[in-house]
This record gives structure tokens, sequence and C-alpha cells, in this order.
């Protein structure tokens, strides 16, 4: 996938690197957080307490702001033959996309599997041709968002006519009940729309060049961020309303010149630096396993004797260090990179 590359050779954008990596880690501890809270003798700690109160925090803008940074960098593959640009689409979003959608189809429902009841499989199965399957549902979001911005961006077509349709889309279909009918709670049908919009205003400044750090520093510019931040809050903390309503939409834009601002300021500490440089350039990886590691550690240690105050805080660290050790054997063995990218799908040319 351009937007979570994982080739380490490739020149770096750091701010970019620094608020990719961080929202990585965010989806990582989200997942595993909500676990943690599944326990009543933990979920009432001060330590869990305050992770799950940054968890709330950070929730509108970890998707929000990946899709923003896929889209900033579409601009690179924009203008290639139209098959290079399918094909490679295809090896970095679609492959992985339907090959992790796989292995949570098994994660999901082996039980009924086993136990011959076909419902859930077959519903399981219908989620990844909508899209609406766990954690995967991003790659079949961001593979839709680049095939419909190619059409876009090469007609020339209006960027206020593009937001005014997704404005009106999530106000017209806010919520249609197909999504909950699958039993799935965690995206509403308009999120197509909203998030498109993050994507779309990506690509926008991407390819007019804008410095989005330099822009971004501008005192005016950083204040009204830091109140739209403050906003935010103020509807994230005391209101209920799911994190892709429209009221957020404005004030989350707003506010990602104070997030940019702050991704430069803690890639001056060297440790941190390194640690979401690397979650950054392979994070393709990170996202796609971590939710099926949490799941695997979480359930071999509630059958051991070991007590859930020691082993919640080990499933997040072997979490993480799972994750560094299939990046590390991704570039050592075809057949682990083969869940990522495949070796051998290419399409020909278009003749002009």
């Amino acid at each position: 996938m351009v937007a979570m590359s994982n080739n380490p050779n490739t020149s770096r954008i750091v701010w970019m690197d620094m608020v990719r990596g961080s929202m990585i880690l965010l989806v990582i501890i989200h997942h595993w957080i909500s676990r943690v809270n599944e326990y009543d003798s933990l979920s009432s700690m001060g330590i869990y307490q305050a992770i799950y109160n940054i968890k709330i925090f950070f929730a509108p803008f970890r998707m929000e702001l990946l899709f923003f940074l896929s889209g900033l960098i579409v601009r690179k593959s924009i203008k290639k033959d139209k098959n290079e640009f399918i094909n490679g689409k295809i090896k970095n979003v679609l492959y992985p996309y339907i090959i992790w959608s796989c292995i949570y189809l098994v994660a999901m429902t082996y039980k009924h599997m086993f136990s011959g009841e076909t419902r859930q499989v077959i519903e399981y199965v219908f989620r990844i041709t909508t899209g609406t399957c766990d954690l995967t549902w991003f790659l079949y979001f961001l593979f839709v968002y680049f095939m419909i911005s190619r059409v876009i961006l090469n007609k020339e077509v209006n960027p206020f006519i593009v937001l005014f349709i997704c404005f009106a889309c999530i106000m017209i279909i806010p919520d249609l009940g197909f999504y909950k009918s699958l039993e799935v709670d965690f995206i509403k049908e308009s999120d197509l729309f909203y998030y498109f919009i993050f994507f779309y205003l990506g690509c926008i400044l991407g390819i007019k060049g804008v410095d989005i750090p330099g822009l971004s520093k501008r005192k005016p510019i950083l204040l009204l961020s830091i109140a739209s931040l403050i906003v935010v809050e103020m509807i994230n903390f005391q209101a209920n309303t799911f994190k892709t309503s429209i009221v957020y939409l404005p004030f989350v834009l707003m506010a990602i010149p104070l997030l940019v601002v702050t991704g430069g300021l803690i890639s001056k500490v060297s440790a941190v630096r390194k640690i979401l440089g690397h979650l950054s350039i392979n994070s393709i990886v990170y996202y796609l396993s971590h939710y099926i590691l949490i799941m695997i550690y979480f359930k071999a240690f509630s059958i051991s004797k070991i007590n859930e105050q020691i082993y919640c805080p080990l499933v997040l660290i072997l979490t993480l260090l799972s994750g560094y050790f299939i990046v590390r054997a991704k570039r050592k063995f075809n057949l682990i990179n083969l869940l990522f990218t495949p070796k051998l799908l290419t399409l020909k040319p278009s003749v002009t």
C-alpha cells in the first residue's frame, strides 16, 4: 500500500511518519484496551482508565488522519498509466485486503465452521464483499478511494462539487440499517463519504504541493487549530455522538495543523522518532496483524493460571514485539511476505 509503505529505502517525510506511526500505535492500543476493559477487576484501575481516556481522546482522529495521509501521496501515482495504477493498487491494497479478510474470517468464525453453523460464516463472507469486515475495512475503503480519486482528479472535477456531494450524502444517508443487519457497529453507511473527505483533501493539498508543516506553524492557523481541538474533545467527552458525526467534521479538519506541528516536535526525540518511524514504514504489517495477535495472546493467557493483572500488559508488549518479528521475517521469507503483497501480479500497460 502506498500510504503504508514497507520500503525503508524510499525517502521519508518525517512529520508524516510521526503522525502515521502515532495513529497506528493508537489503533493497536484501541483494540488492546477494549479487551482489557472486559475485565471488571482492571477496568476501574487508574492506569487503564487513563489509557482508555487517551483512546477516547484520539478516536475522532485515528482513521481520519490515516486516510488524510494516504490522500497526500496520491500525486505520486495519479499520472501513471491506467493499468499500472490499477495494478499497483490491486497488489498493495486489494490483495492484502482479501488475504487478511480471509484470515479474520477463520479467526472470527472457526467455532461456527466446526459446529456446522454456516449462517455466521456466510454472513462474514458477505461482509468481506461489502467492505464491512473487522479491521480490514480500511483497505476496502482505501481501494475505492484510489479508484474514484483517479477519475475525479484526472477529469479536474471542481473540488467544491465533490465536497458538496460528500456532505449531502452524509446528511441523506446517516444510517440505513444495512450495516447493522450484518452486526456491524463500528462504521456506518455514510462513513464512506465522511472518510473520503479527509482522503480527497489530502489529494488536493498533495497535488498543489502545499507546505503543510509551514502552513500549520502560522500563528493564526495554529491558534484556530488548538481551539478546534478543544471543541472536538468537548463533543467527544460530553456528547453521546458517533465519531463520524458531521458535527465533528469541520473541527477535526481544523485541528489537523496542531497534530502536524506536534508530529514535528516529537520527531526531535531520537527514540520516539525511531519507534514511530519504524511503525510508519511497516504500518501495513502492524495494522493487519495486531488484532489477531491480541486475540491469540488474550486467549492463550486466559486459559493459563497467570493473573490477569500480569498478563494484560504483557499482551500489548507481546503484540508489538510480534509485529516487529513479523517485519523482520517478512524481509527474509517469501511465504510471510506473500501475506502482504503478491510476488507476481501484472497488467499490461495500455497502448496509447
